[in-house]
């Protein structure tokens, strides 16, 4: 991402993940050429995470819009709404198409009417746990793991993909910053490889 803002002369580069995550008590090969990019070309870094994500118009807010939520509600680290009356296999073939990503899926039920979604890594504890709170029906995020399948079998779990249910919120901002005078806005799109490879109507339930 930062050798594509740099051929573009970009002075700028906001992106939703910051460049150093964690942590470090050594620079790696890799984030040295990072930084050298970003120093060589006089670009600037601005990074919001989770204070996008919990924003109003942000990450979640896009993300529930995008797949069709209604009658929304803030519970902070994500957002509630509601569907039309539908299958698990529906709503998950639902929402590879509208994010044009491979999903994985668990828990099946007949009849979903009330969607929690939470952009990036959602499916922990403490998230689930305010779904179930509000009596949900399917919880959609990303990096289902294990042990979240095993605790939570009442639920309908979808795994859209981390990049897939952040994307939407970072092609929202864009839009944003087109309306500011005189400021050039380019989105990057940096897709995954398994974006590239997998067919979007490619689903699959455990």
């Amino acid at each position: 991402m930062l050798k594509k803002a740099a051929e573009m002369g970009a002075n700028l580069l906001v992106t939703h993940h910051t460049l150093i995550f964690h942590p470090i008590n050594k620079i790696s090969k890799s984030l040295a050429e990072s930084l050298r990019l970003a120093l060589d070309n006089g670009i600037s870094l601005y990074s919001m995470h989770t204070n996008y994500d919990r924003a109003e118009g942000g990450i979640n807010d896009v993300l529930a819009a995008r797949l069709g939520l209604k009658n929304l509600k803030n519970v902070e680290v994500g957002r509630i709404g509601e569907v039309e009356p539908c299958t698990s296999a529906e709503l998950a073939s639902s929402v590879s198409e509208t994010l044009q990503t491979p999903v994985i899926y668990a828990g099946e039920k007949e009849e979903i009417r009330r969607v929690m979604v939470f952009g990036g890594s959602g499916f922990a504890t403490e998230f689930l746990e305010i779904a179930r709170a509000n009596k949900v029906d399917a919880f959609i995020s990303s990096e289902l793991k294990h042990n979240i399948l095993r605790d939570y079998e009442d639920l309908c779990l979808i795994d859209a993909t981390h990049y897939a249910t952040e994307n939407p919120g970072m092609e929202a901002l864009c839009s944003r910053l087109r309306k500011i005078p005189g400021l050039k806005v380019e989105f990057i799109e940096q897709l995954p490889d398994s974006r590239r490879l997998i067919k979007p109507e490619h689903f699959s339930g455990f």
